[in-house]
């Protein structure tokens, strides 16, 4: 943090902590010297030492929003042009004249035309969406292995693939993919595991169990 610029303000050097919070020795551009916490820096929220005129962007339109009211520093409420909802936007965004990325129409400079997780899906294993929700369906509706329909935490199943081909093989979920990778995915192995579990060494020789 020492010698960053934020805003007209350079850290100078760390001068203890504020609350929780490790707080640094600043000189403003106007001459002054402030102590202001790190997070408030690094968010955006302050900028100067209060020299900065604050600037009131209440009513204030872009070709995305109209600003509302303001809501906490640094951040505004604005009634969004494209979906009629009301976001919470940074005044730094909104001066950029900025979409909100909250609208539901919000869409990057980079997108591809397809929803973000579809794209992704695409690009890691080379199937979209709907061939993932048809591979589920053929497979009875949830892990190919265990049947698992759905993860404890919320996540989708995961994507198997062959790690020599790349080709997509499955839709397993979390602990059964982690099986098969355990196992290096060796099928030698995974039938031995199985002959394991069926004919265990201590009970077959020992008598135990």
């Amino acid at each position: 943090m020492v010698g960053q610029k934020f805003g007209l303000l350079t850290v100078l050097e760390e001068d203890g902590y504020i609350g929780q919070h490790l707080a640094y020795r600043c000189q403003c551009e106007c001459g002054n010297v402030k102590t202001i916490q790190g997070n408030s820096l690094r968010s955006g929220n302050t900028g100067s030492c209060g020299c900065r005129k604050k600037v009131d962007l209440v009513n204030y339109e872009t070709k995305h929003c109209k600003v509302l009211s303001q809501m906490r520093t640094g951040y505004w409420r604005i009634e969004c042009k494209h979906c009629g909802k009301e976001h919470e936007q940074h005044a730094r965004e909104i001066r950029k004249e900025s979409q909100s990325r909250s609208c539901e129409k919000f869409k990057a400079h980079n997108w591809s035309g397809l929803d973000r997780e579809d794209a992704i899906v695409r690009r890691k294993y080379g199937i979209s969406l709907q061939q993932y929700a048809e591979l589920i369906k053929k497979q009875g509706g949830g892990c190919a292995i265990c049947g698992r329909t759905r993860e404890p935490d919320g996540r989708r199943l995961s994507i198997d693939h062959d790690h020599e081909t790349g080709l997509t093989r499955g839709v397993l979920c979390y602990a059964c993919n982690k099986a098969l990778g355990l196992f290096y995915d060796k099928k030698d192995l995974l039938l031995k595991a199985h002959a394991y579990l069926m004919a265990p060494p201590a009970k077959t020789h020992l008598g135990i169990g």
